[in-house]
């Protein structure tokens, strides 16, 4: 099931080097039941441990018992009610000081029915000669400058596949969650697809589908106007891709910042679990700011380490890859 998360706050200290995020989907709870999710990475950038004795603490309902290991979800389950407002849970040390927190959201269904598995996020074909539309919460563009070169073709294939299985179509969402609380993923094509594959019913549809799919989308993918978006976002010259730009469009900074993730070279095995976390880190319903993209990133880097533990640079080259930067003034 695809579906979207919160992001927690991070915790520093001298006397914990590990770097720790805590997250909790989905973001937007319509039932009761929950999963929390912590990453801590060493000085190094490794993955590690989370601290000894770490537990969570809830403000409503009660969670699974045992150990809080880095990386493994715990099953969080909440009452019945109320049917809004905010719900909070901290991951704590024995002697009670917070490592982080996360925040989730109680809706009934903004439109009156509780949205589609519970996301905020949804797609859309940027076909030519058509702009990209208005308000919505921020918009994530997936870029490729040029034609996969063979080696490449593979890690692309397996992006398209997770990007369409994970998102909804925006027509479907835009039923149930208002379009100022929503993420855009644009991807710029030159001609509109027909697609036969539904993201809500994912599990309907053999991988063989989703990969025909990447394949038919990957064949009428623009190019030409990924360089332009590229250019007018300054980022001209950063690589083969693929890319994940986003753009927040109610940031309340004076200046747009830009969340920009490279793909490239990344061991096609841990494309897409960035991705579904991405996905879900990027469509919070909620803060807009530098501050609270960064702390975004700092989580994608922590997830990255976790995914890539078993390779041999541990996920160094990927973690890299995800920054933030400034949208060039006009």
């Amino acid at each position: 099931m695809a579906t979207a998360l919160l992001l927690g706050t991070p915790y520093a200290a001298t006397a914990q080097p590990a770097t720790v995020s805590c997250a909790v989907e989905p973001a937007l709870v319509s039932g009761t039941s929950l999963t929390l999710n912590a990453w801590a990475v060493n000085a190094a950038g490794r993955a590690a441990a989370l601290p000894a004795g770490a537990q969570w603490r809830v403000d409503r309902g009660h969670v699974e018992a045992g150990r809080v290991n880095g990386g493994v979800a715990v099953i969080w389950t909440i009452p019945e009610k109320p049917l809004s407002g905010q719900i909070h849970a901290s991951l704590v040390r024995p002697d009670g000081g917070v490592v982080c927190t996360a925040t989730a959201r109680r809706v009934p269904g903004i439109r009156g029915q509780a949205p589609a598995n519970a996301t905020a996020r949804a797609r859309h074909f940027l076909v030519r000669e058509r702009e990209a539309p208005g308000g919505y919460a921020a918009l994530a563009y997936l870029l490729l400058p040029t034609p996969p070169a063979p080696a490449e073709r593979e890690r692309c294939l397996r992006m398209l596949a997770a990007w369409l299985r994970l998102l909804p179509p925006t027509a479907e969402m835009e039923l149930y969650v208002e379009r100022d609380q929503l993420t855009l993923f644009l991807l710029p094509l030159r001609e509109l697809p027909v697609l036969k594959l539904d993201a809500g019913s994912a599990e309907r549809h053999e991988p063989q589908a989703w990969r025909a799919a990447a394949q038919l989308l990957l064949a009428q993918y623009d190019h030409a106007r990924a360089q332009a978006l590229m250019a007018k976002m300054g980022l001209a010259g950063v690589g083969p891709g693929p890319l994940l730009v986003t753009r927040q469009t109610s940031s309340t900074d004076e200046r747009s910042v830009l969340l920009v993730e490279d793909f490239a070279s990344v061991d096609p095995a841990i494309v897409e679990p960035w991705l579904r976390w991405s996905l879900s880190l990027i469509s919070q319903p909620r803060e807009r700011s530098t501050e609270a993209l960064q702390r975004v990133a700092m989580t994608l880097r922590n997830v990255i380490a976790h995914a890539a533990r078993d390779l041999p640079d541990g996920g160094a080259a990927a973690r890299e890859g995800v920054r933030v930067a400034t949208l060039p003034g006009r």
